[in-house]
């Protein structure tokens, strides 16, 4: 049925036009005319006697509504008798559908005929309005003829006719779609919304039952934390609009890393040090450093909707354990930190902080560095020699003040391919002070000694030492701490491994006089040994005979311990305070009560010695490996000055057992065949290595008197060391006192070249100092007052109460927990088995050359 039909259109009855449309239906249903690129663009379906049209029959057109269903209609209505008519045209916008309806000619009023012509119109005037031309005037025209079209302009009219009563039917359907889609979205938004609220109030529940689980357990978490989190998962609270499903519900450990660092950007959701505190002074940063285990926990939430909609959402937070040492070398009190190798080369192998300038002056001798290297207030080397050593070959110390690495950060990060930082010019924070300033106690975090973190921290040694009268004898007292229940049983502990050496006087003693020792008058006083950095020798008279000495009243005094015969401390901390009475005219002689460390090179156990006064050790430290330990074990020395004696100085003292000792090195004998009487220095001829943390004060340059750099004071050296290297393993940690004179920081600057008695003075040939990775792991760690065997049954008065079972988790750090997956809809990650505890590595046992 084409338009080239027409001129049989008055000949067609109804029945005959309406057979014809049905088998132009039936030979091509849904396919009448196609539009390109879309798909079908016209379906026709035929409907005999729709319900509610009016019409016998109708063409119900859906889908799409575009020009080619306008061609279509032009070609129906060409092919349509005068005697039948299209009318009326419904449009359904809900279902996209468009259906004409196919009925005899009607009549109608005379408003409602055609135009032009009069006629009784094709298309309903209620579509298209009085004005608008029949299909007859539209299409052929009224000529003499009849049924000749008219022109082609009343065709087109036609087509444009119902392209606009299609536009306007699409339009028209748009915006009721548009609302329809509108309102459905409302409601699938609500519902959703209302599960998502679900989820989340959820998730922020099962989040703090994990961070308090995690605070129990200073962030040392296990499979039995994790276990008794799912076992709590039927009780998290109802939420409004929806239910949680508990089976699919709960907490899973996704991930555990070791010795990873802490991300720079992780935003901590809660930090627990292991040390009990009152309060925090400034709140610990871990950002940037090495955690001992970190561990990925995942939790998840199931809930379903009251309409039948399902959530699933999950959020995983990190929890890692930090340990407290992370630097070879670490230096704090914001003025400029000297670097210098005045004797042999300097090699210090880890990563080295400077809370100040990192300020490498030209010494005779090289400073290496083997790691990275942080400081706060910029770099500057002024010697060639000095630079740092990387897997990239060996890089240049450039000078960068704080002001050029904040406009050339990334200069300096690329000449230095990341080694060297300046912070935060080069990002990051960097906090006044030491890492942990005043937060914790007993964890190499802030000063133990008088009051724990400046009063802040608990400070609950094993057993306490204390020098409590003065005078000639020797007593001294021993209290035992909650790890010997505070009863006696600590006393033969360290009855048989320490004895107390009195400044016997009561009074003023005359300056620069040797003087008789009042326990033993027939002998001078020499006291524990001599120090020739701070004092010259005195004057001896004995028997009318005058000679110089060294054995003055200025010399040192205090504590001697055999650590070699100190047997394992329980909570393994010893606490040396200082006397609790100074002697009269002590200070004016110029004596220090001191700790000296003999028989050093054996510890039997896991120690930390905490120490009022400066510490000296003879010869090397702790350097007998333990199996346990797969090297020394751990070893931490806290005191205000620690200094480094040559290991024959007890023989060269006269205090080695079954020696009558060097009188040369006590008092002064002419060289043979001189006149000239000369002074003879302790001298090291074998190499010295601690393994332990050195945490000391030093002294920067009051008066502007040099009295040793960073390195030249890890440890400080006593005698001629030009024979012989000092090797630290483990960590240093050094905080400078301001304030102080010449005199005093005479106790720990090493007095280069010719000492106070004349004798000659030199550095060691060499020096080094290894970070020891074991410090990383939880399983090896210096004691602290953090140990449950320091800490009182009943808790710490005025803070939380800290409790055998938590204490028993630490390891002296402390414990962080941040997001790393907020939460959002996401597949949940496959569990991962918590491996067993660290296994150590073997300890360094030489510096790279």
């Amino acid at each position: 049925m084409t338009d080239e039909t027409r001129t049989d259109q008055a000949k067609l009855t109804l029945q005959e036009a309406l057979a014809a449309l049905r088998e132009r239906a039936a030979s091509a249903p849904g396919s009448w005319r196609g539009a390109e690129g879309e798909g079908a663009a016209l379906t026709l379906e035929w409907n005999a006697a729709p319900e509610g049209l009016g019409a016998p029959e109708a063409l119900r057109v859906t889908r799409r509504y575009v020009a080619p269903v306008a061609d279509d209609l032009e070609r129906i209505a060409a092919a349509l008798p005068k005697s039948l008519e299209v009318g009326p045209l419904v449009f359904d916008p809900r279902a996209r559908m468009l259906v004409l309806g196919l009925r005899p000619r009607s009549g109608r009023a005379t408003a409602e005929r055609c135009a032009r012509c009069g006629a009784s119109p094709r298309y309903g005037t209620r579509l298209f309005g009085d004005a608008q031309l029949c299909a007859v005037c539209s299409l052929y025209g009224e000529s003499e003829g009849g049924g000749e079209p008219l022109t082609d302009e009343r065709g087109s009219a036609l087509i444009g006719a119902l392209l606009v009563i299609l536009l306007l039917a699409m339009l028209i359907g748009g915006a009721m779609l548009n609302l329809e889609a509108a309102e459905r979205t409302r409601g699938a938004h609500a519902a959703s919304s209302v599960l998502d609220a679900a989820g989340s109030s959820v998730i922020e529940t099962m989040t703090e039952r994990l961070r308090s689980r995690a605070a129990l357990r200073l962030g040392a978490l296990d499979p039995a934390d994790v276990a008794e989190l799912n076992a709590g998962v039927a009780t998290l609270p109802a939420v409004a609009g929806a239910t949680v499903d508990p089976g699919e519900t709960g907490f899973r450990i996704v991930a555990v890393r070791e010795l990873d660092p802490v991300p720079d950007d992780a935003q901590p959701l809660d930090i627990w040090t292991d040390q009990p505190r009152l309060r925090y002074s400034a709140i610990p940063r871990p950002q940037g450093q090495t955690a001992s285990r970190t561990i990925e926990i995942e939790m998840r939430v199931h809930v379903v909707g009251a309409s039948g909609g399902q959530r699933t959402l999950t959020q995983t937070a990190a929890i890692a354990r930090v340990a407290p040492y992370q630097y070879a070398l670490y230096r704090s009190g914001g003025t400029p930190a000297e670097l210098c190798a005045v004797g042999g080369p300097a090699t210090v192998v880890g990563p080295v902080r400077i809370d100040g300038l990192a300020f490498f002056p030209g010494c005779p001798a090289a400073v290496t560095l083997l790691g990275t290297l942080e400081a706060r207030d910029g770099v500057q080397n002024d010697n060639p020699q000095s630079h740092i050593l990387s897997e990239d070959g060996v890089l240049p110390l450039d000078t960068w003040s704080r002001a050029a690495a904040e406009t050339g950060g990334s200069a300096l990060l690329g000449a230095s391919l990341g080694h060297v930082r300046v912070v935060p010019a080069a990002g990051g924070t960097f906090e006044a002070g030491r890492r942990q300033d005043a937060s914790v106690a007993g964890t190499g975090e802030c000063a133990d000694r008088a009051a724990a973190c400046g009063g802040n921290g608990y400070f609950a040694p094993g057993i306490a030492v204390q020098r409590t009268s003065v005078g000639p004898r020797p007593g001294w007292a021993v209290t035992c701490g909650q790890a010997y229940g505070f009863g006696t049983s600590c006393i033969p502990v360290v009855a048989g491994a320490m004895r107390y050496h009195p400044w016997p006087w009561a009074g003023a003693v005359p300056a620069g006089v040797a003087l008789p020792d009042p326990a033993d008058p027939s002998r001078l006083w020499k006291g524990l040994l001599f120090d020739p950095r701070r004092e010259a020798r005195c004057t001896a008279t004995v028997a009318g005979h005058v000679y110089e000495t060294h054995r003055c009243p200025s010399n040192v005094y205090g504590w001697v311990l055999d650590l070699g015969a100190l047997p394992a401390i329980s909570g393994g901390m010893l606490y040396v305070r200082a006397a609790s009475a100074d002697p009269a005219g002590r200070f004016a002689a110029g004596a220090q009560e001191a700790l000296v460390i003999r028989n050093a090179s054996r510890v039997v156990a896991p120690l930390t010695i905490v120490s009022d006064v400066p510490v000296f050790v003879v010869g090397s430290l702790n350097t007998v490996p333990a199996a346990a330990w797969r090297g020394p074990p751990p070893l931490m020395v806290d005191a205000p000055r620690v200094t480094l004696l040559p290991g024959e100085a007890d023989v060269q003292l006269g205090l080695a057992p079954s020696t009558t000792g060097w009188a040369s090195v006590w008092d002064l004998v002419p060289a043979q065949g001189a006149t000239t009487a000369t002074a003879v220095p302790l001298v090291a001829s074998t190499n010295t290595t601690l393994y332990a943390v050195l945490r000391t004060d030093v002294c920067g340059r009051p008066g502007g008197v040099y009295q040793g750099g960073v390195v030249d004071q890890a440890p400080a050296v006593l005698g001629d060391w030009n024979g012989a290297e000092v090797r630290v393993v483990g960590a240093v940690e050094q905080t400078e006192v301001g304030n102080l004179t010449p005199g005093a920081c005479a106790w720990s600057g090493n007095g280069y070249g010719t000492a106070a008695d004349g004798s000659s003075w030199r550095v060691p040939a060499a020096r080094s100092i290894l970070f020891d990775p074991r410090l990383l792991y939880a399983g090896f760690v210096p004691p602290g007052s953090f140990l449950p065997a320091n800490v009182p049954a009943a808790g710490v008065p005025v803070t939380a109460r800290r409790d055998p079972a938590r204490q028993a988790r630490a390891d002296g750090g402390y414990g962080i927990m941040w997001l790393a997956e907020a939460v959002g809809r996401r597949s949940p990650r496959p569990a991962t088995a918590l491996p067993g505890a660290l296994s150590l590595p073997p300890a360094p046992t030489a510096a790279p050359r």
